[in-house]
């Protein structure tokens, strides 16, 4: 049977000097044609030192040791997540503030961040592509995953492709904060103070 995402609730007392916040929603299974626009959609997020998350909670604001985002692809289905690590006293506001960014994609992405996206993007995949080894692991995972349209001309041509609009559309879909969950690992505060920024129980 295809895999169900239910929303969930995950607190881990633990004796870190830091406390790991990681937000989780549906994100895009492996195979899936709009991963392309996730390449985009997730650098803008926290995929880069220009993302939204990293400018505004790490370098504005100084509230995160790291702070990044992710999309794990599987077989039927896939999960985004955004995880940032910050001071115990601090949970609130970084949460607070992931939320707002998150918000934010609302109001659409601008053509100047596209772009700056699309061409990090590109060449960053280039460059991972140099050697013999990482071409060699790229088509081998290509084999054993079933991606018959992994070819690197192809994979550009499609990201070429792209436009504003289907980030947009990719955001919309993704954040959806019905379909937040949300663990906590390190000095945590008690349950219900996390009850507003996940939605594991309610109806």
């Amino acid at each position: 049977e295809p895999p169900v995402y239910r929303p969930a609730f995950v607190l881990r007392q633990k004796d870190f000097e830091q406390t790991t916040l990681e937000l989780a929603m549906p994100g895009l299974p492996r195979g899936d044609e709009r991963r392309y626009a996730m390449m985009l959609f997730n650098f803008i997020v926290g995929g880069g030192a220009s993302s939204r998350l990293f400018q505004r909670v790490r370098e504005e604001l100084g509230m995160a040791y790291s702070v990044y985002s992710a999309n794990e692809a599987y077989a039927g289905t896939g999960l985004f997540t955004v995880t940032a690590l910050t001071s115990p006293d601090q949970q609130g506001e970084v949460l607070r503030e992931i939320r707002a960014v998150l918000d934010g994609f609302a109001a659409g992405v601008s053509r100047e961040e596209f772009d700056r996206a699309l061409a990090q993007v590109k060449a960053s995949y280039i460059l991972g592509m140099e050697t013999v080894e990482a071409r060699a692991s790229y088509y081998g995972r290509g084999q054993l995953f079933g991606d018959r349209e992994n070819d690197p001309a192809r994979v550009l041509e499609k990201l070429d492709a792209l436009t504003p609009a289907d980030v947009d559309a990719l955001a919309a879909e993704i954040l959806r904060p019905e379909a937040y969950s949300l663990a906590v690992a390190g000095v945590a505060r008690e349950a219900a103070f996390y009850d507003s920024w996940h939605s594991a129980g309610r109806s």
